[in-house]
């Protein structure tokens, strides 16, 4: 499985035969109120199969890690979007990360 560690602001691209996954990893402090969420495009170019947080190392609060592990769908080529928000604020994205994936 390929990992794709990614900031803010970043633009990245991965290729994947379908039905491969791909691990995008992000930093991210949920005591913040700001968590990071995926965005798929349409029905059947990708899925999400898990997510998980790892808790950092240091003070109680500190940022940790959000992994998305996504799995490709048909082939051709998809944009995922990551968008850092508040839960209660849908519309106000604070960051964001764009990935092509390439799908063969």
């Amino acid at each position: 499985m390929n990992t794709l560690l990614l900031s803010p602001g970043q633009a990245a691209s991965v290729a994947l035969s379908s039905g491969d996954e791909v691990a995008l990893q992000v930093s991210e402090n949920p005591t913040t109120g700001y968590r990071w969420e995926l965005l798929l495009p349409d029905a059947g170019s990708a899925s999400l199969s898990r997510t998980e947080f790892s808790v950092g190392a240091g003070a109680l609060g500190a940022a940790g890690g959000r992994t998305f592990v996504v799995r490709a769908g048909r082939p051709g080529t998809h944009t995922l979007c990551l968008a850092l928000r508040r839960s209660w604020q849908p519309d106000v994205v604070r960051e964001r990360i764009q990935v092509e994936m390439v799908v063969g």
